[in-house]
């Protein structure tokens, strides 16, 4: 479990993940909410989430805790969680279309 999150955390960030008692216990309780064999997945697909307030936050463990089932689902499915951090609302995409120099109001 531990290797897959922290290899994903590695390649995306291009630093290893801090690992302390903290994130050795969420692990831990991770590990009683979803099926074992199941966890390196999801932790992968965690870290690859585009959702923005992993993004955010910087995908830590305790998030990856919080919303194990959730993020279980979405594994096994094959379902996107979030939306990704570029995209914009509708009210902010009318507002630039409608912009006489293509900017975006303040």
């Amino acid at each position: 479990m531990w290797e897959a999150y922290s290899s994903a955390y590695a390649a995306r960030y291009g630093v290893e993940p801090l690992r302390n008692a903290k994130v050795n216990g969420a692990l831990a309780n991770l590990l009683k909410r979803i099926p074992m064999d199941e966890a390196p997945a999801v932790a992968r697909f965690f870290v690859g989430s585009e959702d923005k307030f992993y993004v955010n936050a910087g995908h830590p463990v305790d998030l990856l805790l919080r919303d194990c089932e959730k993020l279980r689902t979405a594994t096994v499915t094959g379902q996107r969680t979030g939306a990704p951090l570029s995209r914009h609302t509708g009210f902010e995409q009318r507002n630039y279309e409608g912009a006489p120099d293509g900017s975006i109001p303040a």
